[in-house]
């Protein structure tokens, strides 16, 4: 408990000092003119690192533009303070929205004079040619040693020509007429897919004889032994045979290309459902199979719901209650009585001081959020339905990854509308000026590579 005090004002020191580090680099990308829309071509450099070759720069990106639709941004900047390079590309990439809009084919070259960095960053359209190693090679060859050299013209210059040969050659290989083949059935997509077809329906032959062979066993090991016992065998079976029923359902389903012939998924399901409903049915016979009295031999009686709350203790009950497990209650004239447990798929686990299958998360609040760099902090409440025992505890958030949910993107645009007033109140002497406009809206998940020198 007292390290828990001592620890609530830091973290409220955190919760003060995060949106504030957030805040920050959103205005610091805020401040960074789109060179597009501003008629200063495709590249921000204030400090006038590219001298004479300005001009060159700016035609290789307009006829790479030109000729595919790609667009590259280029960024030259004497510094950003403290923050880190790589989120300040994505945040700039975002802010200034290279690529064109549904297609997110842009690339961004960041570079960072003051902490002699350099940044890739990648829009979703060409992540696939433009991978993290391809772009962290590029760096490696070409522009970093031209860097070390004091060339930055000729190092940003060559990068950009690279940049934009990966891009074209990337637009090549896009499939873009009718006539082009579908790649799964070339001669070798239709090996692929007879391969996986034949798989998938060993796959779901043997996984639906095996279900059924084996629920057969099981049956007949209930009928000459113990049900209850015979029932958690074949519960437990199931981790066994639904992998391999689902292999190959994928494998019948997807083998040949769903595109070809949906219908292929039909078998696999029904075999899915038979083995389902074969396992409800031996499941529903176990449990109903009668049991006899170890102590005279006679059948025992299985008692109803009502006559159940009345044999079965405080935490039994609450269990039933939740639906966190089941329980049969069977007895014999003679006295004899028998409780069978039988667990359920619940959010429910086994509470540390009864251990009634009764404890659950009941609230959770945040006591500091995540960002981008530091992780987060939660405080968990947990519950017993059973005993009424409770605890708080604090758990940690993941930090935010960028390149595997949409907040950079969503961070960005907001970043954009907050400038998009002042971009609007000045478009109409641009208009005038120059005939060019901002770019096009493209995203980027944050894929790309970054070095320092």
């Amino acid at each position: 408990m007292r390290r828990l005090l001592f620890l609530c004002p830091l973290l409220s020191l955190l919760l003060i000092v995060w949106p504030a580090r957030a805040g920050s680099l959103q205005d610091a990308v805020a401040a960074i003119p789109d060179p597009h829309a501003t008629s200063a071509g495709w590249v921000y450099d204030p400090s006038g690192t590219l001298g004479p070759r300005l001009a060159e720069v700016n035609a290789s990106i307009e006829a790479l533009e030109r000729e595919t639709g790609a667009e590259i941004g280029v960024a030259i900047l004497p510094g950003i303070g403290e923050e880190v390079p790589k989120e300040f590309a994505t945040a700039l990439f975002a802010q200034w929205g290279v690529g064109k809009q549904g297609r997110d084919d842009g690339v961004l070259l960041l570079h960072v004079l003051d902490q002699r960095a350099v940044e890739i960053e990648v829009g979703y359209g060409l992540e696939g040619a433009l991978t993290d190693a391809r772009c962290g090679e590029i760096l490696d060859e070409v522009t970093i040693p031209a860097f070390r050299d004091g060339d930055f013209p000729g190092g940003i210059s060559k990068t950009v020509e690279v940049l934009a040969t990966e891009v074209r050659a990337a637009k090549a290989h896009t499939p873009a007429t009718a006539s082009t083949p579908v790649s799964g059935w070339t001669l070798r997509g239709r090996m692929r897919a007879a391969g996986g077809l034949v798989l998938g329906v060993i796959g779901v032959a043997l996984a639906t004889g095996v279900s059924l062979g084996f629920g057969l066993v099981i049956l007949i090991f209930g009928t000459v032994s113990d049900p209850h016992r015979a029932w958690r065998l074949h519960r437990a079976a199931r981790w066994g045979e639904y992998p391999l029923l689902a292999l190959g359902a994928l494998g019948v389903a997807y083998g040949p290309g769903v595109q070809e012939s949906a219908a292929l998924a039909l078998p696999p399901l029904a075999a899915l459902g038979m083995v389902f409903a074969s396992r409800s049915a031996i499941s529903w016979a176990l449990r109903r199979r009668p049991r006899r009295c170890p102590a005279c031999g006679k059948p025992a009686v299985r008692l109803d719901e009502v006559a159940e709350d009345e044999v079965l203790d405080k935490g039994q009950v609450a269990e039933e209650k939740i639906g966190s497990v089941d329980y049969d209650v069977w007895r014999c004239a003679c006295g004899w009585r028998r409780i069978d447990a039988y667990v359920a798929y619940s959010r429910y686990s086994p509470c540390p001081t009864c251990q009634r299958r009764a404890w659950r998360r009941t609230s959770s609040r945040v006591i500091s959020a995540p960002t981008y760099t530091s992780s987060g902090t939660r405080e968990v409440r947990h519950d017993c339905a059973a005993c009424g025992h409770h605890s708080v505890t604090c758990e940690g958030i993941p930090r935010l990854q960028r390149s595997s949910s949409s907040s950079s993107r969503s961070s960005g645009s907001s970043s954009r509308s907050s400038s998009s007033s002042s971009r609007s109140s000045s478009s109409s002497s641009r208009s005038s000026s120059s005939s060019r406009s901002s770019f096009g809206g493209g995203r980027s998940g944050g894929g790309g590579a970054g070095r320092r020198y």
